[in-house]
């Protein structure tokens, strides 16, 4: 099966270098390009991805305010957002918008494509990345709960739903990931 995808982001070279890097992975197939969340949305209700790759700090609508409008689509879309911005307050936006997948642009390309695949799958995958590491080091064994905060309870949702540790271990430094569907339950209202 080929995974349809739309790449969003502002900046022509890393819309490019997204579009031909994901379209160069075998069942990847890029569909539509957009350079904002509003375009994003009319790319989405024209072409029908699977996914949409988005950034998530984009002039106009940004990736948040876009994700929440594609997942509200029949069918909805899953979203997997990517930026440079590696702080909680994005985490936690990007999760409760009902993004299935949350990448930083430092990471390799394959855990990129593997983001993709994961959330065409139903599933999430959370990067690798100092917030991982401090809301991972909360969680002591497999199927533990990440107490405290909303942005913890959240990111406990993404990465604690299967039966693997939260914390990626160092050898590998995969992120994060469940088979398992996202709970209606992390959208707002």
């Amino acid at each position: 099966m080929t995974v349809r995808v739309l790449v969003a982001d502002d900046d022509p070279i890393v819309r490019e270098y997204l579009r031909a890097m994901l379209s160069s992975e075998t069942g990847l197939d890029v569909v539509a390009t957009a350079a904002d969340g509003a375009a994003a949305v009319e790319g989405a209700i024209a072409h029908q991805p699977d996914v949409a790759l988005l950034d998530v700090r984009m002039p106009g609508v940004d990736g948040i305010v876009a994700t929440r409008a594609l997942r509200e689509l029949d069918p909805p879309v899953a979203v997997v957002l990517i930026t440079t911005l590696d702080t909680d307050a994005v985490l936690v936006d990007g999760l409760a918008a009902g993004a299935a997948g949350f990448v930083v642009k430092t990471a390799e390309p394959a855990l990129l494509a593997s983001a993709v695949r994961t959330a065409a799958a139903g599933g999430s995958l959370l990067s690798p990345t100092p917030s991982a590491d401090w809301y991972g080091s909360r969680a002591t064994a497999p199927g533990s709960t990440i107490r405290g905060s909303r942005s913890s309870r959240l990111a406990n949702r993404m990465c604690c739903a299967s039966s693997r540790p939260a914390r990626p271990t160092p050898r590998s430094r995969r992120g994060c990931t469940s088979r398992s569907p996202r709970s209606r339950a992390m959208s707002r209202p």
